[in-house]
């Protein structure tokens, strides 16, 4: 995965958001596989943040989301104490 991410850097700046969807494409996560390759994905490059091109950065946003997506719907968090639940009604 590294290497892909090392390989769309060298590329021009208009090829470089699909170099990154071709190394993990951005479709929805519905697996734990896929939530672990999403992963290490956001991990690899939030190791570059500082240097990102805008580009990276659009892809990294959008990969965010989907992966909060999924851990929303396949790890719920718990309402805090104090904060109602989904099925309290109004």
């Amino acid at each position: 995965m590294a290497t892909e991410l090392h390989q769309a850097e060298t590329s021009p700046a208009g090829d470089l958001y699909f170099e990154l969807v071709r190394a993990f494409p951005l479709r929805p996560i519905r697996s734990a596989e896929d939530h672990g390759r999403a992963i290490a994905t956001i991990d690899a490059l939030s190791d570059r943040r500082p240097e990102l091109r805008p580009e990276e950065r659009d892809y990294l946003i959008v990969l965010a989301l989907l992966i909060e997506r999924y851990e929303e719907d396949f790890y719920p968090m718990a309402p805090e104490v104090g904060e109602p639940s989904s099925s309290t009604t109004s």
